[in-house]
């Protein structure tokens, strides 16, 4: 079961962020994702947030996931302006915990 939809990002959101926040992250997350967790989700979650991912990182998604729509709007939440840094990080964190089984960027 899928916590939480994936959003149909678009060209402005993917590159710009979104004002509707509540479209990209969830209302609650466990908090454990809050807390500057060094679990491997948080890590992925910042790297990807300082780094960015590479054309050969390995983003393996859970069976019906679309991969391509995930990794944008994972983007789209790092590119908001309306989340601070710890925000972005912990719910991007979640979500990919949720969309994804293994990642490596």
């Amino acid at each position: 079961m899928i916590a939480f939809k994936i959003k149909d990002v678009g060209f402005g959101e993917f590159h710009y962020g979104t004002t509707d926040i509540d479209s990209i992250i969830p209302k609650t997350i466990p908090s454990y994702f809050l807390k500057n967790n060094p679990a491997k989700w948080n890590q992925i979650s910042m790297q990807w947030f300082m780094e960015g991912i590479r054309k050969e990182s390995v983003l393996i998604p859970i069976y019906g996931i679309d991969k391509e729509k995930a990794i944008k709007h994972v983007q789209c939440i790092f590119n908001s302006w309306a989340l601070t840094k710890q925000q972005k990080v912990a719910n991007a964190a979640f979500l990919l915990s949720q969309w994804f089984t293994q990642i490596n960027l």
